[in-house]
């Protein structure tokens, strides 16, 4: 999984070694697997047996462990843990600025990059109903910093178009685009699930939360996202920056 062979930390030493509250992290953060927690503990236990040596004997072991609670898809059920595994392994989101300036080298003149990354918290309902509805029975950590890691690192167009400007590219644009999204599955308590203990900032502090406030919290999340149910799932209002930029030369 490294992009550079010399990167010394590797995805087994993750696997292998990293607490278990730091396994669930990442793979929340960084692959927003709905099953995180399960998952971590899981690979603890095993570990604790046998490690962990090449990544199809994690594979089938993240598979048996999803698909053993019926989590049927289509995708590979191990695939948001070994995205969560590349992200950390090649520091990622820490070194977009070096992606970017690879990316540029790589592009023929005029060439274009594109990506999509969220709008700010305040504007994505998805995200900020549950989370006010959790803020009625724990007290909520502080937000993180501004561009700290996260779904949100990359809201503030002005640090976008910085990193991009600065990587050498030209014609940069963000484009905001609304629309809604279905959350979690198909159902009101799949939905919940899916925040409380997958993604986002509300699954983030209820992992620090007293485990008593956990009834409660789930109570009042499922009651502030009702409104949204619909015959397709739980569909609730989301905001993004499309972005491109071309390189120079154009």
């Amino acid at each position: 999984m490294r992009a550079d062979p010399r990167l010394e930390r590797t995805a087994a030493d993750i696997v292998n070694s990293w607490k278990q509250d730091d396994l669930r992290d990442i793979f929340t953060r960084y692959g927003e697997e709905s099953e995180a927690g399960r998952v971590a503990a899981a690979i603890v236990r095993r570990r604790s047996r046998e490690p962990f040596l090449t990544a199809d004997d994690l594979g089938r072991f993240v598979f048996g462990v999803k698909t053993k609670k019926g989590s049927r898809s289509s995708v590979d059920p191990a695939t948001r843990v070994f995205q969560a595994l590349r992200i950390a392994v090649n520091h990622e989101l820490e070194n977009l600025q070096q992606g970017l300036e690879a990316a540029m080298r790589a592009l023929r003149p005029g060439g274009r990059v594109a990506f999509v990354c969220w709008r700010p918290l305040a504007e994505n309902p998805w995200l900020l109903v549950p989370l006010g509805a959790a803020a009625q029975h724990m007290q909520l950590p502080p937000p993180p910093a501004p561009g700290a890691p996260g779904p949100f690192a990359f809201a503030d167009p002005e640090r976008v178009r910085g990193i991009l400007d600065q990587a050498g590219f030209d014609g940069i644009k963000l484009e905001p685009v609304n629309d809604t999204l279905t959350v979690g599955g198909a159902g009101l308590d799949e939905a919940v699930h899916f925040l409380l203990e997958g993604v986002g900032p509300t699954s983030a502090a209820l992992r620090d939360a007293d485990p008593a406030v956990r009834p409660r919290v789930f109570a009042a999340v499922r009651e502030a996202l009702a409104p949204f149910v619909t015959p397709e799932g739980v569909r609730m209002p989301a905001a993004a920056w499309v972005v491109t930029a071309t390189s120079a030369g154009a």
